[in-house]
């Protein structure tokens, strides 16, 4: 592979991600690249030394979810989605489904609470409004009324807020998880190069010593 294809392959498997963040990695490996060449590699040799490419953006995806995750704009389910993608690998494939199940039990979870919060807090002060209404309509106590209504309102109001905030929470613990399985990913990653360096590495020993002459 050539440096001009190395490139494309970069480009095309990140495109769905930021102009900015694409750019940024392109311009870090073409400047890898220039200098590896200007120390004497040629440039096929040069793209060899880089590793797998399949593993550079994988690599590189994860790198790009790991900033995202510390900023405001986070998407959760969006990284959520490029996490899971890479997950999808050989070795991190149980890592995966652990991920999605824990993921998916947690969203469930907890937009059914925020659900339950927000619908039960409208409808309490829809009911006590409504209810206020009737009753001063057909003439009932003023002061009784103002009363009930106004603690209906209080109620209703904290569940909304409740809705609200414990929103805030769900999009805070998503996110958290994202980065906590982006860390297990590329400490099980490393460990799988490992293993397989080591499994060469006994191949080779078996090779040189049992099997060639």
């Amino acid at each position: 592979m050539n440096k001009q294809k190395f490139i494309r392959e970069l480009q095309f498997n990140l495109s769905k991600f930021e102009r900015s963040e694409v750019e940024e990695i392109i311009n870090y490996y073409e400047e890898l690249i220039a200098d590896k060449m200007e120390n004497g590699l040629s440039e096929e040799a040069t793209i060899r030394s880089l590793g797998n490419i399949t593993d550079i953006i994988n690599e590189m995806k994860m790198n790009i979810v790991s900033k995202r995750i510390d900023t405001k704009k986070s998407n959760s389910t969006k990284n959520f989605l490029i996490i899971l993608g890479i997950c999808s690998t050989p070795i991190l494939l149980p890592l995966g489904i652990t991920f999605a199940t824990l993921y998916f039990v947690m969203f469930i979870v907890l937009l059914a609470l925020i659900l339950a919060f927000g619908v039960s807090g409208i409808a309490t002060i829809i009911t006590v409004v409504f209810q206020g209404v009737s009753s001063l309509s057909i003439g009932g106590n003023v002061a009784h009324t103002s009363v009930q209504i106004g603690l209906g309102f209080i109620i209703g109001s904290i569940l909304v807020l409740l809705s609200i905030y414990l929103n805030k929470i769900t999009k805070y613990l998503l996110n958290q998880t994202n980065k906590w399985f982006t860390k297990i990913i590329k400490r099980k990653s490393i460990k799988g190069e490992e293993l397989w360096l080591k499994n060469y590495l006994c191949l080779f020993y078996l090779l040189e010593h049992y099997l060639l002459p």
